[in-house]
C-alpha cells in the first residue's frame, strides 16, 4: 500500500493543479504547466524515494523521469477531458480539404483554414459512420468545422461533415 500511496498522491497533486490552472487561467494547455507537472512529480517522488536501496541509480532516475513523463501525459489528458466536458457553439465555416489520414481506430482530416493556415482535426472512426467515411474529401472536397469553446476557454474544432 505505501507504494502505491506516492502514485496516488502525484496523480492528485497533477490533478488538482491542472484544474486549477484551466478555472483560474484557462486558455490551451501550456508547456510551463507540463514542466510544472514534471517537476512536481519528480519533487514528490524524490521525497518518497529517498531510502538507500541497492537498486542502481540509473535504473532509479529512469523510472523517475518515465513516471514523471506518464504524469505530464495524464495532466494533459485531464486537462482535455474536462474542457470537452461543457463546450459552447461558436460558429461553423466551409473549409477546403488538403488530405484525409483514415487508420484502424481514427480519422485525422487537414484542411485550410479561413485565416489560411493549415489545420487539422482528428475524430473517432467510430463516431462517423461507413458512410460518411467513404465520402470524405482527400484534395480539394469542402467539409464543414464546427468550432466550440470548451470549459476552460480553450477552442475545439469539431468535424461536422462534408460540404455539398
Amino acid at each position: 500500500m505505501k507504494k502505491a500511496l506516492k502514485y496516488i498522491i502525484i496523480l492528485a497533486v497533477s490533478a488538482v493543479l491542472t484544474l486549477l490552472y484551466g478555472f483560474t487561467v484557462g486558455g490551451e494547455y501550456p508547456l510551463w504547466l507540463a514542466f510544472a507537472v514534471f517537476v512536481i512529480s519528480t519533487l514528490v517522488l524524490i521525497f518518497f524515494d529517498r531510502k538507500p536501496t541497492n537498486e542502481k541509480l540509473f535504473r532509479r532516475i529512469a523510472k523517475l523521469i518515465a513516471t514523471a513523463g506518464i504524469m505530464i501525459v495524464f495532466s494533459f489528458s485531464v486537462y482535455s477531458d474536462v474542457n470537452a466536458l461543457s463546450t459552447t457553439f461558436v460558429k461553423s465555416y466551409e473549409a477546403e480539404a488538403s488530405y484525409a489520414y483514415i487508420r484502424k481506430g481514427f480519422v485525422r482530416i487537414y484542411y485550410e483554414a479561413p485565416d489560411g493556415s493549415e489545420q487539422e482535426i482528428s475524430c473517432d472512426r467510430y463516431d462517423l459512420s461507413e458512410e460518411e467515411i467513404d465520402r470524405l474529401p482527400y484534395y480539394g472536397g469542402k467539409i464543414i468545422i464546427a468550432e466550440y469553446i470548451g470549459l476552460f476557454g480553450e477552442i475545439i474544432y469539431q468535424y461536422a461533415g462534408t460540404a455539398e
